[in-house]
């Protein structure tokens, strides 16, 4: 009896060792679980990976490993229940706890296409969606670049020109405002005088041997002040992404930051704080008109000066045969440089006697003093010679027209051509010109005013000085006109 007993309990072992079962009951290990991702690794051999521990050996589905192994595994049944504990553990896989991660919402306001903002972070960051929002791991700093020429504002302060950056911290989700501001945004002096034409006495002296005439203006529009150079980097910056070229790219007043004319170190840098609103310099005739062109389109004006038909767009030494035939579009409304004429009537408000005056003297120019009050000269415009300089536009007291600087300061680019006894003839108060634009030839230009590094005599408003067209001198800038609409 005993004998059998013993074989009983030996067949019984080899048969639970067989089917992967606890000869003493207490579970399938094959069914149960070790949680995490890889439930129901145990068990023997045949068991298989996580989530799927039911088909270890033949014990049949997980969750009901109590019925299979062996049959008679009794309470393996509680073993089963572990092994859905696997399933939770497969969740675990993922990775991705959302609440890792804040949202940046970029809204881009008024960009050009060569332009663009992007946006980068210490930390992980996903590509942009299609609504501008970045993806960023939480508390890490974002950076915001703008690639561009011109002003951006991020939510609310102007950050400058050109590669801008701010930064946020990205604590919570935010949304962020970038403006491109307008080319011309925020810049000052630009404003024009009204000019009501009328019929003058165009002279340069009471020498009844020298030329004079009657000329007959229209009404146009002045520039109050002379072009500064904040005006015409901006504009400048414009249009050089628009098709336009340009011999010169300007300097900020008379500091040249050394070099050799027109090749100044600081020609064509970045407005500075002190000298932004100093006039222009160091720009050509041709330079003048294609500017005058490019500012006129910026503002949505017609173009006034063409080639071709075409509008002008080009004062490089290449395009020279272009600019020096070009030709005025009368009835465009854009910006344009003053006629002799409409400079000296502008000067001299419309007074045919004040000739030898200062533009708003009371006195003509050699009586002492006579043109301080109005006019940056030799003698004013520095403790000496030596540390003369253009000056900030508008400091000096404006003429009876509104008008500042037409004398001194910097000479001031015209239309006309330049040649000596060219005037007309024949004309009479009653019997003027009309609108005189100058002569047909001549390879040289007038320039008008004076300036910061000449003398007094130079500071008439009658007093005739001229230029070659390819010109490009620190004392030497423009002032624009308009037809009156």
């Amino acid at each position: 009896m005993k004998k059998r007993v013993v074989l009983f309990l030996i067949g019984l072992l080899l048969v639970s060792v067989l089917l992967g079962c606890d000869p003493y009951g207490g579970g399938s290990d094959g069914s149960g679980s070790d949680g995490g991702a890889d439930s129901g690794d145990g068990g023997a051999g045949d068991s298989g990976d996580g989530g799927d521990s039911g088909d270890s050996g033949d014990s049949g589905d997980s969750g009901d490993s109590g019925d299979g192994g062996a049959g008679d595994s009794g309470d393996s049944g509680d073993g089963g229940d572990s092994g859905d504990s696997g399933d939770s553990g497969d969740s675990g896989d993922s990775g991705n706890v959302e609440d890792n991660y804040v949202f940046l919402t970029l809204n881009i306001e008024a960009k050009n296409d060569d332009e663009s903002v992007s946006v980068s972070v210490s930390g992980v960051v996903s590509q942009p969606e299609s609504d501008g929002t970045y993806k960023i791991v939480e508390n890490e700093t974002a950076t915001i670049t703008a690639t561009t020429e011109r002003n951006v504002v991020f939510d609310g302060a102007t950050v400058g020109d050109s590669y801008n950056i701010a930064t946020v911290e990205m604590d919570v989700n935010k949304t962020v405002t970038v403006t491109f501001k307008g080319f011309l945004d925020g810049v000052e002096y630009r404003e024009m005088v009204q000019v009501t034409g009328g019929v003058f006495n165009q002279k340069d002296s009471d020498n009844p041997t020298d030329q004079s005439f009657y000329n007959e203006l229209s009404d146009f529009e002045m520039g109050k002040y002379e072009v500064s150079y904040m005006l015409w980097y901006n504009v400048y910056q414009w249009a050089i992404t628009h098709g336009y070229n340009f011999q010169n790219k300007g300097m900020e007043g008379s500091i040249t930051g050394g070099g050799d004319v027109p090749n100044y170190n600081n020609v064509g840098q970045p407005p500075t704080e002190d000298g932004k609103y100093c006039p222009v310099t160091t720009v050509n005739w041709r330079d003048a008109i294609v500017w005058c062109n490019a500012y006129s389109e910026l503002c949505d004006l017609n173009p006034v000066y063409k080639a071709n038909s075409e509008v002008l767009k080009d004062s490089r030494d290449e395009n020279a045969s272009n600019c020096d035939s070009v030709v005025i579009d009368q009835s465009a409304n854009g910006y344009r440089l003053p006629t002799e004429g409409q400079w000296q009537y502008a000067a001299s408000n419309g007074d045919s006697d004040a000739y030898n005056k200062a533009s708003g003297a009371s006195e003509p120019y050699n009586v002492e003093g006579a043109c301080d009050d109005v006019a940056w000269h030799i003698g004013n415009s520095g403790e000496s010679q030596e540390t003369a300089k253009a000056h900030r536009v508008g400091l000096k007291t404006a003429n009876g027209l509104g008008l500042h600087d037409m004398s001194g300061n910097v000479f001031e680019w015209c239309w006309d051509r330049f040649i000596n006894n060219s005037y007309p003839t024949g004309t009479s108060q009653d019997n003027p010109v009309q609108d005189y634009h100058g002569p047909n030839d001549g390879a040289r230009r007038v320039r008008r005013g004076g300036g910061w590094f000449y003398a007094v005599i130079f500071l008439q408003s009658g007093y005739r000085f001229m230029c070659t067209k390819e010109g490009a001198y620190w004392d030497l800038g423009l002032r624009v006109v308009r037809i009156s609409e």
